[in-house]
């Protein structure tokens, strides 16, 4: 099990960024019910994956990334 964040990129752009206890569980996860990750899952063009050590440091990169790059 790794935690990390995933990105959905579409145009070199993320318009999705989540985190995850398991990486190998998520983003392959069909999420029907969060509409927001849905949209985004069927909107990018790739998934970037972002390995961390903890599910703390995963947290942190993800609000890292939300603030640098205000997704969607």
């Amino acid at each position: 099990m790794t935690p990390g964040v995933y990105l959905f990129i579409r145009d070199d752009e993320p318009i999705y960024i989540g985190c995850t206890r398991d990486l190998s569980k998520r983003p392959k996860k069909r999420d029907k019910g969060h509409s927001q990750r849905w949209a985004a899952i069927l909107e990018s063009d790739s998934v970037e994956l972002i390995p961390c050590v903890s599910i703390t440091k995963a947290k942190q990169l993800e609000e890292q990334l939300i603030r640098e790059h205000r997704p969607i």
